[in-house]
């Protein structure tokens, strides 16, 4: 399975600390060279902000880093693989991430897009399961923070290639933002404990201090609202979701320290 890293030609610190990973693992990623916001005209930038829904207006790094994706899928269509490993350059790896690259036949048919990282907070997946290297499958049933770490089936890439022609937003917004209804492009799945974490999300005594690339402005309008059935659900599900937060902080903590030997930012 094809391993594609993105990652800035300015960005080397970022870039030897995915090489040492890659290489302590036995992995041959391919490095992408990300879009650099600096170099986006004032066309472009205003191109892609039109074509937001969710998130207005959009940044130039946003714009960036949802070109570099998309540039990705690109070559995931192209080399013509069942599927493709995609990350960006500041996650940390498990020790057993290299048994997901080796083949693509653990893969379930039904799934087209599978997470592979955490955002170290409570999320809804379903409760039925299966059982992949010794850690779960699950469905996404909630927003999801992030897009460093993902597998994508070779349909999905087609799939998002076609949707994005005309529709830019933040890249987890558009892979794991839950919209309630059947506007999603791909149904994402996610693997239980997690292959990846983002070093942002580490305390401060085991993270690398890589500076985020991706700025946020303070006018940043709600994501759109889920539609009338979808809320009621959720309202009726949220009890039952809230009495579960505290079992699952506890979890991810013990996964995180288990997994990547290191100790998370306090959950909420």
């Amino acid at each position: 399975m094809n391993c594609y890293l993105i990652n800035l030609d300015r960005a080397s610190e970022r870039r030897a600390h995915m090489d040492a990973q890659f290489h302590r693992l036995g992995v041959q990623p391919i490095r992408v060279p990300a879009v650099d916001s600096a170099e986006l005209s004032a066309a472009e930038t205003a191109h892609w902000q039109s074509r937001s829904q969710i998130w207005k207006p959009l940044t130039p790094s946003q714009i960036a880093c949802f070109l570099s994706h998309r540039k990705v899928w690109q070559l995931i269509v192209e080399a013509a693989e069942p599927w493709a490993f995609v990350c960006e350059d500041d996650i940390h790896l498990a020790d057993d991430f290299a048994d997901f690259v080796k083949t693509w036949s653990w893969c379930p048919h039904e799934a087209a897009l599978i997470r592979a990282e955490t955002d170290c907070l409570p999320g809804q997946f379903s409760f039925f399961h299966r059982s992949v290297f010794g850690h779960r499958l699950r469905r996404v049933k909630s927003s999801q923070l992030g897009s460093a770490g993902y597998f994508l089936s070779l349909e999905a890439a087609k799939r998002l290639l076609k949707f994005t022609e005309n529709c830019c937003e933040p890249m987890d917004c558009l892979l794991f933002f839950d919209r309630g209804d059947k506007s999603q492009p791909v149904t994402a799945h996610q693997i239980d404990p997690a292959l990846c974490v983002q070093d942002l999300r580490l305390d401060l005594h085991t993270r690398r201090g890589f500076p985020t690339q991706i700025e946020m402005t303070a006018d940043m309008t709600d994501p759109v609202r889920p539609r009338f059935p979808a809320k009621i659900w959720r309202e009726i599900h949220r009890p039952f979701a809230q009495a579960t937060l505290l079992s699952k902080r506890a979890w991810l903590r013990l996964t995180l320290q288990s997994v990547f030997k290191i100790v998370p930012i306090d959950l909420p």
